[in-house]
């Protein structure tokens, strides 16, 4: 029997390397080039002026460090789902089974989907994930939905299929 409060399922993602590795390269190095210009005397032929340069670089290395910290956590209970995107949701946010009529676990394309990775979609359809293609597809009385990302699809579907048993 699942007593209740019990966490059933827990998941922690973060965001793929090659996100972070690709905003230092590409957004990053160019900066530091400017920098390092301006501290041998050169101009880079931009307009930019050296507190831009610094203010521009300090911008993309908290992004950065923000994606770098990213974290995914999602939770299943008997008494619903709860997931949060840390460091953007401080606390997790509840979906209970009461006010979800269907839930799967599907393949999806993020990008065409979505847009990407992180919290993305629009206003009644959207998505939580850092990586890979595949998610839990909840689908509210609503009519809203909200796909969360999953590394653990079988054990996730090994998990709702013991849940039905209790709706």
């Amino acid at each position: 029997m699942i007593k209740e409060n019990e966490i059933l399922f827990s998941e922690k993602q973060h965001f793929s390397p090659w996100i972070v590795w690709g905003t230092l390269l590409v957004a990053v190095l160019p900066l530091f080039f400017g920098l390092y210009s301006y501290w041998q005397g050169a101009t880079t032929g931009s307009n930019m002026g050296k507190a831009t340069l610094f203010v521009v670089t300090a911008i993309v290395l908290l992004i950065t460090a923000l994606l770098s910290s990213s974290k995914l956590e999602t939770v299943i209970k008997r008494e619903g789902v709860e997931v949060r995107l840390f460091p953007f949701q401080q606390t997790f946010r509840k979906f209970a089974w009461e006010a979800i009529d269907t839930v799967s676990v599907r393949r999806y394309n993020p990008i065409l989907e979505y847009g990407g990775w992180g919290l993305k979609g629009f206003a009644n359809d959207r998505a939580l994930n850092m990586r890979g293609d595949i998610g839990m597809q909840l689908v509210f009385k609503n009519g809203e939905r909200l796909l969360i990302g999953t590394e653990k699809p079988e054990e996730l579907k090994e998990i709702l299929s013991k849940l039905q048993m209790f709706r």
